[in-house]
């Protein structure tokens, strides 16, 4: 999104990049039928990654040359993202009679005004929205800006590891391509339905409402249940079966019960409540959650009561072949919570579309 680091080459692999850990994913396109290619994943150690920067460079990059050296996907560009978290989005005006070579000079020139350190330190994209409804004579300009020094941290990582960068974009553009496969099996497939994700990992819960194909609610909070992020995390452990020099062998812990469910449910209430406390008149109608499978099955069968709307886990891949070197079983199981790596190999496919 980003784009002095946008670039033609294709095709190109998804690295979701986490402090819990790395996701590379690689998806190609045949006629109308999308095809997972490539997988891999490896877990970081605690404090790579601590509020959205690379704690540790060398670490990180590590972790990819390790996951790179067993697959087959070295000398592809990768497709990397920037939480949203760490993105500001602003809407601008500038004299809609300006010369299209005067328009980006324009653009910075007022952006500059927005932001309380140098625009040299900032990263910067902007799309013309169309006229200004507040003013005829000026054209709104919506700029997604991020501190240069977050998106040079994951360049730098990449090139570390022996790969070069693509796209650096929010997190929630990839979600966006992943809603437009959700909604398939949703029972209002209407451009116009209004789509809510939960996104849940070891320290946050994330709420995407999305409508139109683009995102126009975000929230995010710190995971209030210590003992949801103790099971989490163990779950993930279990699951991906790796231990390394940073990880010892964890201690047994409890499972998550019912009472660390409710807390969580709760949570999902008061997030959804603020979401209606904005827009009084919107109405979801699905929600998807992501995650680990195995704590998201035990949620989804006490949420919709309690809510009273209909949800359901996202599986991004149902539809999707596999290719022979693909574990069917692991992908099956970590569909979930791989949608940001997803949604980015999206963007690095030739798809029917248009998610570039």
């Amino acid at each position: 999104m980003f784009k002095r680091f946008r670039s033609r080459y294709r095709p190109a692999i998804g690295v979701d990049i986490t402090p819990a850990g790395i996701n590379i994913l690689q998806i190609s396109q045949t006629e109308s039928k999308l095809s997972i290619e490539n997988f891999a994943s490896e877990i970081l150690p605690p404090h790579a990654i601590v509020d959205n920067q690379f704690k540790n460079i060398d670490v990180i990059a590590h972790c990819l040359k390790k996951i790179i050296s067993t697959t087959s996907l070295s000398g592809y560009p990768a497709i990397l993202a920037v939480p949203d978290s760490a993105i500001v989005n602003k809407l601008l005006q500038i004299d809609k009679n300006l010369p299209e070579e005067s328009i980006e000079e324009a653009v910075y020139l007022e952006a500059s005004k927005q932001f309380n350190y140098p625009l040299q330190e900032v990263s910067l994209d902007y799309s013309i929205a169309g006229p200004s409804k507040m003013n005829k004579e000026k054209l709104d300009i919506f700029i997604t800006a991020c501190r240069a020094e977050y998106i040079n941290q994951r360049i730098e990582t990449i090139s570390r590891a022996g790969l070069s960068t693509q796209v650096v974009e929010p997190e929630s553009n990839a979600i966006e391509r992943i809603i437009l496969l959700l909604k398939n099996r949703t029972k209002n497939q209407e451009i116009t339905a209004t789509i809510a994700l939960i996104k849940i990992n070891q320290l946050k819960i994330q709420l995407y409402v999305i409508k139109k194909n683009k995102t126009f609610f975000i929230h995010e909070e710190l995971l209030g249940n210590h003992q949801w992020i103790a099971a989490f995390g163990q779950s993930a452990l279990n699951k991906e079966n790796i231990l390394t020099e940073w990880n010892m062998q964890p201690k047994c812990q409890p499972s998550a019960t019912n009472e660390d469910f409710e807390i969580i449910i709760r949570q999902i209430k008061k997030m959804l409540q603020f979401f209606y406390s904005a827009h009084a008149n919107e109405v979801i109608e699905h929600l998807f959650l992501a995650g680990e499978r195995e704590l998201l099955a035990k949620l989804c069968l006490r949420l919709p009561d309690k809510i009273k709307i209909p949800v359901s886990i996202a599986d991004p891949f149902a539809d999707m072949l596999h290719s022979a070197r693909i574990c069917s079983q692991q992908i099956i199981e970590k569909a979930p919570s791989l949608l940001i790596a997803c949604g980015l190999a999206l963007r690095g496919s030739v798809n029917k579309y248009g998610w570039n």
